[in-house]
């Protein structure tokens, strides 16, 4: 299809992900967090909730973890920012696979007990509906390290179309004005998005959530011969558009993750998805431009993450380097970026065409 540009807009939504209930985070680290992200004109985040955390036995949430979250969503609100939710994290009772060995990565198997996904669905759309800005079902069900049960992709979009179903239900019983985002696709994998349409997710979802990294390539440049067409920024929103047009879907796509990972100091240690701290900054920038100039379909961005996951990690660790600050809070080129691309569209140069 023929993209045409348009007179580039401020997005409805921008921010940056946080991990509040990972084991390493303060209660004065995530407030210290909030007022950097703040203070750089975001106005959304995207939260983790561990469905694990929220009722780890069946028919019984935890009332002093929901008090934690009820917290740091009020000291959000305070500072100008509505949380994306992002329900993920099967409990070991309601799986087949966490029932035989419940361990730390059994959240990731699917959950069987699909009448409880959508009441916890319920109970959380309910508690937080007038502080949310979107309800996101799950986190990249399409990789089979997020949810296992299955043997290929086939198969994991077999489960998780009647996840999505269900957490739907349950969402809307709620909050009937609440959006919700259905996908949480791993890259652009427009044959995932196409494998759910074909298993009935129409009419289950207000929105498709996708995270379309671009290794350590600019984010308009393609994907090089031999790389799956999954990790391609700009071409690759294109190509989900494209899936969900034919499938007769209203045009709405939120990236509930992008980014790229400053985990080379400089030019000489770049491996093939590493960057430096410069080029992260200038990529940011270049991807919020294409995303106001030629993506209007897309209504919310965020980027992946706000803070570096740890700071004894040798640095070319690439899961460990998203985020804007250093993990000891100071910033990156990369938060000044972020903060442009938050600001007036002036800032923002006008991308060639995709």
């Amino acid at each position: 299809m023929t993209l045409a540009a348009t007179p580039a807009t401020a997005l409805e939504h921008q921010g940056a992900q946080v991990h509040p209930w990972w084991p390493d985070r303060t209660e004065a680290d995530n407030l210290r967090e909030l007022d950097v992200l703040a203070s750089s004109g975001a106005n959304s985040l995207r939260m983790d909730m561990p469905w694990s955390l929220v009722e780890p036995e069946r028919g019984q949430p935890d009332r002093e973890f929901l008090s934690r979250v009820d917290r740091y969503i009020d000291a959000a609100i305070t500072r100008g920012m509505r949380p994306i939710l992002n329900l993920h994290s099967t409990p070991c009772w309601a799986s087949e696979g966490g029932r035989r060995a419940c361990g730390a990565e059994s959240g990731f198997e699917a959950p069987d007990d699909l009448k409880a996904l959508e009441s916890v669905s319920a109970l959380l759309a309910g508690r937080y509906s007038n502080s949310l800005v979107a309800f996101e079902v799950w986190n990249e069900p399409n990789l089979p390290f997020f949810l296992r049960g299955a043997r290929d992709k086939v198969g994991r979009a077999r489960l998780y179309a009647p996840m999505l179903r269900a957490s739907y239900r349950g969402v809307k019983r709620s909050a009937p004005r609440l959006d919700v985002l259905g996908g949480s696709i791993s890259g652009t994998d427009s044959e995932f998005l196409r494998l759910l349409y074909e298993r009935g997710v129409s009419g289950h979802y207000d929105a498709i959530a996708f995270h379309p990294y671009n290794a350590a390539r600019p984010p308009a440049e393609p994907r090089p011969r031999g790389w799956p067409e999954n990790y391609e920024f700009s071409h690759g929103t294109v190509r989900m558009l494209e899936t969900m047009l034919r499938n007769g879907a209203a045009p709405r796509l939120w990236m509930t993750e992008y980014g790229w990972s400053a985990c080379a100091y400089d030019e000489s240690q770049r491996p093939s998805r590493c960057v430096d701290e410069k080029a992260q900054a200038a990529y940011l920038g270049q991807a919020a431009a294409l995303v106001r100039t030629w993506f209007p379909f897309v209504e919310g961005t965020v980027w992946y993450e706000l803070r570096d996951s740890r700071e004894s990690v040798p640095p070319g660790c690439f899961e460990c380097r998203f985020g804007l600050l250093r993990a000891d809070f100071s910033p990156k080129p990369s938060l000044a970026a972020f903060r442009a691309a938050n600001g007036p569209l002036g800032s923002l140069l006008l991308p060639a065409r995709p």
